[in-house]
């Protein structure tokens, strides 16, 4: 059975309690500064940024897309397609949830094997190439996949800025235009 007390002489308990009143981001970064000599190498670079770029839904687009929605469900009544229906129904459901959540801060932090993104660490050799979008609503790093489902991992540069992240970056990976794909275009359209 775990001991429930709480050794204030042990100096570990004592980080955790100054851990404690951090936000959750600065608890991160604090986190990866211990570990700045582990088997990822040396950090070079950091930064923190928001998981994605907010964006504002007035009640037009809200009405938008529940009236397409309830189209979709006339249809789905029509043809008498009842897990079309429930896909519709849970589809909104999902877009109206994602669309009033607020994102959350992520550190990110450029070590010499790899790049940490949040919790997940990527080596430098499952990637062929990086480029920066620099789109109207802030700055994302594209770094291209070798092999994989997912051709592309983006992360956002938030106040990191495009030209120190390409400087650090260059001495690992060749930079390379990235093109956007489809789902980046639909994703703008609505606006999520």
């Amino acid at each position: 059975m775990p001991n429930p007390v709480l050794d204030l002489r042990n100096p570990n308990n004592r980080k955790e309690i100054k851990l404690a009143g951090e936000s959750s981001a600065r608890k991160v970064a604090s986190y990866f500064e211990e570990r700045s000599e582990s088997s990822e190498g040396k950090e070079i670079f950091g930064w923190t940024a928001q998981e994605y770029i907010p964006q504002e839904h007035g009640p037009y687009w809200f009405l938008t897309v529940g009236g397409v929605a309830t189209l979709l469900i006339i249809l789905g009544i029509v043809t008498k397609s009842y897990f079309f229906i429930a896909f519709v129904a849970l589809a909104f459901l999902v877009i109206v949830l994602y669309a009033k959540r607020t994102p959350a801060e992520i550190y990110f932090s450029v070590l010499s094997k790899g790049v940490w993104a949040g919790k997940k660490f990527y080596e430098f050799s499952e990637f062929k190439s990086f480029w920066v979008f620099e789109k109207g609503g802030g700055e994302e790093l594209s770094l291209e996949a070798v092999k994989g489902l997912i051709p592309f991992v983006r992360l956002p540069l938030g106040e990191a800025g495009a030209n120190k992240i390409r400087a650090v970056l260059n001495n690992f990976l060749p930079e390379a235009e990235h093109k956007e794909l489809f789902s980046d275009h639909v994703l703008r359209i609505l606006r999520l």
